[in-house]
């Protein structure tokens, strides 16, 4: 009986150990101390829980405990914003799904925290990561390994079609993974993919389409990533929270940043320029089209019996 009891004794301590959570618990009452703290700051809209131990929804409020195993589930127009302890605070955008797999502190030297995102998309800033510390963003085709960065991660399903078009096929969805980085590095790799590891430097962004690490897009940083990322300097978090290394690493680039908007800026411009020389050209021929049309019904009304009648065709201005 002694033994049987020792048994069960080490066996709820292992379990307790690999997961972070106290086996057979319910709630938040079981879990275990080694847990990295982590919880809401910021709900926007519609947002909800789904824990491992609660079928039901549960609505999201401000200062809520997310906890191992949590799936944070955003509707339209709806975000949230979390605070992991010390290390950072992120935004889950609207029509998002995301999984919080580990959150794991043995002390403050080693730790480990992951989150899935298994749709929408996640804007993060972190502090530099200690040694033996890891924090990894996964997606359904790719892992995103960080040391400490302000970047995006967003996956969406794109539809595709086959060639031709004609031809009716089943439909297929592709799944399109993209990082999006602001400061710092993120390594991005696949596991189970062979020669699948590419590093993503500072306001560039990658592009994967499903698991196709060959055909990896890697380009500067678009203004619509930016748009979506530099966010980050106006969380309230950073400032409450003093993670001052976050704010340093933005205003690094924040002259990079000018130059990309500056650029944006000139190109929109010649885009107008070209768009109003068109659209002067187009009335000018308008313009022409109509005084010829007027002076052929002018000749017709003077008697003008050759006057072809294609003169007054619409169809043929």
């Amino acid at each position: 009986m002694m033994k049987s009891i020792k048994y069960l004794g080490v066996m709820l301590l292992a379990c307790s150990l690999a997961s972070g959570w106290n086996c057979g618990s319910k709630g938040t009452e079981g879990k275990a101390s080694n847990v990295l703290k982590a919880k809401v700051s910021m709900v926007i809209g519609t947002a909800y829980i789904l824990r491992a131990d609660n079928p039901a929804k549960i609505k999201i409020n401000i200062n809520d405990a997310i906890l191992p195993d949590d799936v944070i589930i955003t509707g339209k127009g709806g975000s949230v914003n979390v605070v992991i302890e010390k290390r950072g605070v992120f935004k889950i955008k609207d029509n998002s799904n995301i999984l919080f797999s580990n959150l794991l502190m043995v002390d403050d030297e080693n730790n480990s925290a992951k989150i899935k995102v298994m749709a929408g998309r996640v804007i993060l800033g972190l502090e530099k990561l200690k040694k033996n510390s890891t924090f990894e963003v996964e997606t359904p085709t790719a892992v995103a390994g960080v040391r400490g960065t302000s970047f995006m991660v967003s996956v969406q399903q794109k539809e595709t079609r086959a060639f031709p078009y004609f031809v009716k096929v089943t439909r297929q969805e592709d799944m399109v993974t993209k990082i999006a980085v602001l400061t710092g590095k993120v390594e991005l790799s696949n596991p189970k993919v062979s020669g699948s590891s590419y590093m993503i430097d500072s306001l560039k962004e990658a592009t994967l389409i499903n698991d196709d690490f060959k055909n990896i897009k890697i380009e500067k940083i678009t203004r619509l990533s930016l748009d979506e990322i530099t966010v980050i300097k106006d969380f309230s978090e950073i400032k409450e929270l003093k993670l001052k290394e976050i704010t340093d690493e933005i205003q690094k680039v924040e002259p990079q940043l000018e130059e990309i908007m500056k650029s944006e800026l000139k190109t929109k411009s010649a885009v107008k320029s070209s768009a109003e020389d068109l659209s002067k050209t187009e009335k000018a021929l308008e313009e022409e089209k109509l005084e010829v049309k007027k002076e052929a019904i002018q000749k017709m009304k003077s008697g003008n019996k050759k006057t072809d009648n294609k003169y007054l065709d619409d169809n043929k201005w």
